[in-house]
């Protein structure tokens, strides 16, 4: 995955709980059972509220947060994160990996597509990028799950950006450790497992038992 490539300065790391903490604030894990309903709208409606105006402050902030939360679990990870933030600027790069899908990191339900779509192929053991059919699936998926989930319906920008910025950061460590593992069998399993979790704590969601296609995840 490209994506990957933004991490690049970061040495092989060992599998991490990190790859497997929450990816998304609590009061907005009911999305992920309404990506998966039935009655989901096939298009977002009002899709001027899945946007938010960036805060540097609140990035800088952000993202000092999610050093610290990934420090617990593993430190040398952290201080690798640390460095690269202060080196290059990680949003910036995301977008551009973003923009051949027509998707931006300012909209924060292409962000979540962002991370489903490296996490699902990570469960997979691939490596290459997703589609560009399946991109346009998952973001219209991911739109209108967002958009008839209640709690995100009233989300202020601050929320909206936390979880932007927090579901690109673990988009590149799943990419980071995918790529990490794929000449290793043992490795990939874990890694591959790892990220299934994630998943599911964040989304509510099985990505093991679920394709990435046209529609989104089904």
């Amino acid at each position: 995955m490209r994506i990957l490539r933004i991490l690049a300065v970061i040495a092989a790391l060992p599998v991490a709980s990190a790859i497997a903490q929450e990816a998304s604030p609590p009061g907005l894990r009911g999305l992920g059972q309404m990506l998966l309903a039935p009655s989901l709208p096939a298009a977002p409606t009002d899709a001027a509220k899945l946007t938010y105006t960036p805060s540097m402050e609140l990035r800088r902030a952000n993202f000092a947060r999610f050093v610290e939360k990934t420090r617990a679990n593993d430190p040398e990870l952290a201080a690798n994160m640390e460095k690269l933030f202060a080196e290059r600027d990680v949003m910036k790069l995301a977008d551009d990996w973003m923009a051949p899908y027509g998707m931006k990191s300012d909209n924060v339900a292409d962000t979540m597509a962002v991370y489903l779509a490296n996490a699902w192929l990570a469960t997979r053991g691939r490596t290459d990028d997703p589609s560009p059919e399946q991109m346009r699936g998952l973001k219209a998926q991911m739109a209108a799950a967002a958009l008839a989930t209640p709690q995100f319906a009233s989300a202020t920008d601050a929320v909206k950006q936390e979880m932007a910025e927090a579901m690109i950061l673990q988009a590149l460590i799943v990419s980071d450790f995918a790529e990490t593992a794929k000449n290793n069998p043992q490795l990939q399993a874990q890694v591959r497992q790892a990220v299934a979790t994630g998943a599911q704590a964040s989304f509510g969601i099985d990505l093991l038992k679920l394709e990435l296609g046209p529609n989104g995840l089904r």
